[in-house]
C-alpha cells in the first residue's frame, strides 16, 4: 500500500480526502488515538505552531491576534466564496441599519473631497484612524480613533490593553 501511496500521490491524496469526508468520526477516533499516544509529538508541534501564530486562545475566551486575523483573511480575501459572502453580508447590513451606511458614505466623500481632514487617532495619537459616530444624524461628528481604541470603546477589544 504504501509504495502504491508514493507511486500516485494525486490518487492517494484524493482517497484520503474522500475517506475523511465520508468518515468524520472515525477520523476523529483516529485523531484523538494518535494524540494520546505522541504526546511529546503533540507538545513539540503545538510550541512550533505558537511560536509562528501566536499565543492560544485563552480558556472560555477568544484573545486577538492580529497577526493571525491578517494571515487568515490575506489567504482567503480572494477567493470566490468570501466576496460572495461579503456581498450578501453587506447588502444585509445595509437593509438592516440605512443610518449606518448613510452616515459613513458622507464622512467617506467629506474626507475624499477636502471638507473634512483625517485626524490622528485622540487617544493614542496613532496615524491609523477612522471616524467613530457617536449618533448616526450627524455625519460628520466624529471622533477620530485608531483600530484598537475604537475596539476597546465599543466593548470589542479581546487583547490586552
Amino acid at each position: 500500500m504504501r509504495e502504491w501511496n508514493k507511486n500516485n500521490p494525486e490518487k492517494a491524496k484524493e482517497y484520503c480526502r474522500r475517506y475523511r469526508a465520508e468518515h468524520p468520526e472515525a477520523v476523529k477516533r483516529w485523531k484523538d488515538r494518535w494524540s494520546k499516544k505522541n504526546v511529546e509529538k503533540m507538545r513539540e508541534y503545538r510550541r512550533r505552531y505558537y511560536e509562528k501564530n501566536g499565543p492560544p486562545a485563552k480558556s472560555g475566551s477568544s484573545t486577538y491576534n492580529p497577526t493571525a486575523v491578517a494571515r487568515h483573511y490575506a489567504k482567503i480575501k480572494d477567493t470566490e466564496k468570501y466576496k460572495e459572502f461579503m456581498k450578501a453580508h453587506r447588502k444585509k447590513m445595509l437593509e438592516k441599519y440605512p443610518e449606518k451606511y448613510a452616515a459613513r458614505r458622507k464622512l467617506r466623500d467629506a474626507v475624499k473631497y477636502g471638507k473634512m481632514v483625517r485626524k490622528p487617532c485622540e487617544k493614542c495619537g496613532n496615524e491609523k484612524s477612522h471616524g467613530h459616530h457617536e449618533d448616526y444624524s450627524k455625519p460628520l461628528d466624529v471622533i477620530w480613533l485608531c483600530h484598537k481604541c475604537h475596539c476597546i470603546i465599543e466593548g470589542r477589544w479581546r487583547g490586552e490593553i
